[in-house]
């Protein structure tokens, strides 16, 4: 599986560059792909990147860069002031902790 796509042609920065950071996107990446888990801080963080960006409901772009986390993802349709919303999101106390306001009901798909 793919680490991050580049979807921007003009993006200066390079993908190695992402890899130095301890914590990263690119190490959360790595750890689902080798296998691993996430702990329920690194969910939350990487959930309310997802929730907060306006690019993708499944991943997360930087400078030009998408680290997409399809598959890892779980669909759900959550009830939040009389209407029903899909999201993207790895569990739902991930939702949950990154939603403002009551939820009424969260459904898996």
């Amino acid at each position: 599986m793919q680490l991050a796509y580049k979807f921007n042609q003009e993006a200066k920065t390079e993908y190695q560059d992402f890899e130095t950071e301890k914590g990263s996107l690119v190490e959360l990446k790595q750890r689902l792909i080798d296998g691993g888990k996430l702990t329920r801080d690194e969910k939350d963080k990487l959930q309310n990147r997802l929730m907060n960006n306006s690019y993708s409901k499944t991943g997360v772009p930087i400078a030009g860069w998408m680290f997409d986390f399809y598959g890892y993802l779980k669909v759900y349709v959550v009830k939040q002031y009389g209407s029903w919303n899909e999201v993207h999101a790895f569990d739902k106390t991930a939702i949950r902790s990154n939603t403002y306001g009551k939820i009424d009901a969260i459904k898996e798909l």
